[in-house]
């Protein structure tokens, strides 16, 4: 997979750098390196020398031949957004995503999506957008909006996200799960199946049983 990964793409960013050849004042005034051993439940360093040991141990900096240190980077998603919440969890910087677990910042188990998009249901928000833009990720959240509020791909998303957090979860999409997922009432059902119609005419979501398609949906990639 990694040679994969290489031949695929012009930069390897698996040991890419976020700021290369900067100088150490350079460094510690980019990094707030104080919230890091806060984080890491540390004493902070009585001296400069003491803050790089530490930084470089964990991988944050590293430095080059010179008097120049470089910053990691995390890089852009190794998987598409749209399987964020089946895949297993993949790291590009072992090093640096061992350091954010002992931090809690993150978790092994690869359930922070799915916990998102979860509490995002409960609640019937807008479905949360996962971009990949450029050599970055980005996660957009949304402030409440009834269903007839949404845009028609905002409504396609959470149809897809509801299918694909059941399938994880061991059930299948149906139209009343969709309904609560969106807080219809079953009198307009009709909506909900429209909806799901417009996926399955995407190729987003599959029937679940292909002798019953109306027993319920998974998504494509299932």
């Amino acid at each position: 997979m990694r040679m994969l990964w290489t031949k695929m793409q012009p930069y390897a960013w698996e040991s890419g750098l976020a700021r290369p050849f900067i100088s150490a004042d350079q460094v510690l005034a980019l990094l707030d390196y104080s919230a890091y051993f806060d984080l890491a439940q540390q004493p902070l360093p009585d001296n400069r020398a003491g803050i790089f040991d530490r930084l470089s141990a964990e991988k944050i900096i590293t430095q080059d031949a010179g008097a120049h240190w470089n910053i990691t980077n995390l890089g852009a998603a190794l998987i598409s957004p749209d399987r964020f919440i089946d895949f297993p969890p993949r790291s590009r910087n072992e090093a640096l995503a061992a350091l954010m677990r002992r931090m809690r910042l993150c978790e092994e188990q690869g359930t922070g999506i799915d916990k998102v998009v979860a509490s995002v249901e409960r609640f019937q928000l807008p479905p949360p957008d996962f971009r990949v833009e450029g050599s970055s990720t980005r996660a957009v959240l949304f402030a409440p909006r009834r269903f007839a509020q949404m845009t028609f791909d905002e409504r396609i998303r959470a149809c897809c996200q509801h299918a694909a957090l059941c399938y994880v979860s061991g059930d299948i999409m149906k139209n009343a799960t969709l309904r609560e997922r969106f807080g219809i009432d079953s009198r307009n059902s009709a909506q909900v199946s429209q909806l799901i119609r417009a996926a399955l005419d995407r190729a987003l979501i599959r029937p679940a049983d292909r002798e019953r398609p109306k027993s319920g949906y998974v998504p494509a990639w299932a």
